[in-house]
């Protein structure tokens, strides 16, 4: 579903990325790990369009995506969450998800004169999706709370919602246990589980915390000092000493 050749970033003297290559088959759960400084959101940022590339090749689901406005990538079917979760603190968990809705035809002035009809029903139609949805990740009784008023691991949930949301193909997560307590951690990793396998999903995911890694993940990419060190089966990248030794000598890339 996803692949990336050969892909080069420096920003000034420092080469953030230098030749890395790694590809995600469709409905899996692919991990990204590696030291900090290694490279991982800088490849994120890359794919999904908020960084230009200095060389290299992606293609989503066989077409290319060099180049292209994150909006277009994301309307390609390929969605990311970033390391913090934000959302308008003003709107509440349902509004926030029917922000997310693709093609809302009440956005266009005149179709709200010329079809009414087909506008009220489209609307309907997100609301009832943004409460599956809200279901799905658990937060369905807090569904008109306001998001300024979500804890860390609510928001990231909610940010997983609102990505459910715009039905991508294939979804990127940033770090998506980060700060947040370990309950809630067992319900990020229960709702990715439970939309790789219902919805059938594909993932890839940043994360530091290897328990969900290991949990989570069919593939593990592991990547320092902006290169690519190796990859495999969980149960592989556990027993490989040169992922240990990264580890706890770090990288020197930022």
């Amino acid at each position: 579903m996803l692949v990336v050749e050969d892909v080069h970033k420096s920003f000034g003297a420092i080469k953030a990325l230098d030749g890395v290559s790694l590809s995600v088959e469709q409905g899996t759960i692919a991990g990204l790990i590696g030291p900090n400084g290694s490279g991982k959101t800088t490849l994120f940022n890359i794919i999904s369009g908020f960084y230009e590339k200095d060389a290299g090749n992606i293609r989503l689901n066989g077409k290319s995506i060099d180049g292209l406005d994150p909006f277009r990538i994301a309307r390609m079917g390929l969605v990311r969450t970033f390391q913090v979760a934000k959302a308008p603190a003003k709107l509440t968990i349902l509004e926030n998800l029917l922000l997310a809705a693709k093609n809302q035809m009440g956005e266009k002035v005149l179709d709200n004169f010329l079809k009414p009809r087909e506008i009220f029903r489209k609307e309907k139609e997100n609301l009832n999706k943004a409460l599956d949805i809200a279901e799905i990740i658990k937060l369905k009784r807090f569904k008109n709370e306001y998001a300024g008023n979500l804890s860390g691991g609510q928001k990231k949930l909610l940010s997983l919602g609102r990505v459910l949301m715009a039905n991508p193909d294939i979804f990127l997560l940033d770090e998506p246990t980060a700060g947040v307590n370990p309950v809630l951690t067992l319900e990020l990793v229960d709702v990715i589980v439970d939309i790789r396998k219902n919805l059938n999903k594909t993932f890839l995911i940043i994360e530091h915390d290897m328990n969900v890694i290991w949990h989570l993940c069919d593939l593990v990419n592991v990547l320092v000092a902006g290169s690519n060190l190796t990859k495999g089966r969980p149960e592989e990248i556990q027993k490989d000493e040169r992922v240990l030794e990264a580890y706890l000598s770090g990288s020197k890339s930022t």
